[in-house]
């Protein structure tokens, strides 16, 4: 079952990562920092009709500054290239493991995974891979961030990382962590952390620590995904309580009751337009100008169980599934949903244009 869930937003770009049951404390690692060379570049596919299914059981997307959308899940990561070809990555090529939680990409244009076995980055042609021998608090990272001043944050089934490219900082329950098994982390305009726990939230402002519960004002301590709304809101994704949102002062929660397709949140995104979609266990669900829409499918989801979501500027979603790979929406008429693979891959937008034709 797919589980804990986490977002992180930088300029442009919606970054979904998943924690995923399972997600536990790695094996102590023998494995110092390492440098892999490529091996050779990964074999490039031509497109079929099942080429969005090249990795099926997807924990996280993102989408880099060449157009490329990457997924990864249970058996690697994927890149498709705006022609429709994709290339497949595993341990075989550099990642440290094969089971990779989250993705994100920083400014450079490296890409860092997090997996079963550390952290890797990919600058495009080598690999580099950090453990608990480098600075890791723990050697499975379940979810990634990238704070404004370049930093990248690692959350790990025993706390979370910071690392600036050259020193590490590891941050416990001891330092003022509501909990250690850290399944989601957000990033708010003023470079505040949010990181999403089993045991509620906490915030870290560069120096203090202040960390949320129910008694606050949560509907569940169990945190699986992090969003920061354009009007700076916290939005924030539960296992079985629906969502809260927090405004600095006060909260609210929705739950099926009030239109979400199911109360398990498994990932968080903004749109361009400001509306929220919400990945569930039992399909997808769409919040703007305080109206629920929900998706599953009988609309034409691939699959219900959403653990990633990625919503580009002024483009339709994209839609990582458990099962049956990745899909994409089209919201002109509020009712298609289409998979990736029909067509090429830039071909998908919010004008409903598949392969030349217009979509019922």
């Amino acid at each position: 079952m797919v589980h804990r869930v986490g977002i992180n937003k930088f300029p442009g770009i919606i970054i979904v990562f998943v924690l995923l049951a399972g997600c536990l404390p790695a094996r102590p690692q023998t494995r110092p920092l390492v440098e892999i060379p490529t091996p050779g570049e990964a074999p490039t596919v031509q497109p079929d009709p099942n080429s969005y299914d090249a990795i099926r059981e997807v924990a996280g997307l993102a989408l880099d500054q060449a157009g490329n959308l990457w997924a990864v899940g249970m058996n690697g990561a994927v890149r498709w290239n705006p022609n429709g070809t994709y290339q497949k990555f595993t341990s075989r090529d550099g990642l440290a493991g094969n089971k990779v939680w989250s993705v994100v990409e920083t400014p450079d244009g490296a890409l860092w995974f997090g997996t079963e076995g550390g952290a890797s980055r990919f600058d495009g042609s080598s690999w580099k891979t950090y453990t608990t021998l480098a600075g890791l608090v723990n050697d499975t990272v379940c979810a990634l961030a990238l704070t404004p001043d370049g930093a990248v944050w690692f959350g790990t089934p025993a706390g979370v990382s910071r690392f600036d490219g050259t020193n590490w900082q590891s941050y416990t329950k001891r330092d003022g962590l509501v909990n250690d098994m850290v399944q989601a982390i957000a990033v708010a305009p003023d470079g505040a952390v949010w990181i999403g726990t089993e045991g509620g939230v906490s915030r870290f402002d560069g120096k203090n620590w202040k960390s949320f519960t129910t008694s606050d004002g949560l509907v569940n301590n169990e945190v699986w995904a992090i969003a920061v709304a354009p009007d700076k809101a916290v939005w924030f994704g539960t296992d079985g309580g629906g969502v809260t949102r927090f405004d600095g002062v006060s909260w609210k929660s929705y739950s099926k009751q009030d239109g979400l397709a199911d109360n398990v949140i498994q990932s968080i995104a903004v749109g361009a337009d400001g509306a929220l979609w919400f990945g569930t266990e039992a399909g997808v669900s769409r919040f703007a100008g305080g109206n629920w829409q929900s998706y599953t499918t009988q609309n034409g989801l691939p699959a219900d169980n959403i653990p990633a979501i990625l919503v580009e500027p002024n483009q339709a979603p994209w839609f990582g599934t458990w099962g049956k790979g990745v899909g994409r929406l089209c919201i002109a008429d509020g009712r298609r949903v289409r998979r990736g693979g029909e067509c090429g891959l830039r071909e998908w937008d919010l004008q409903c244009s598949y392969c030349g034709e217009k979509a019922a």
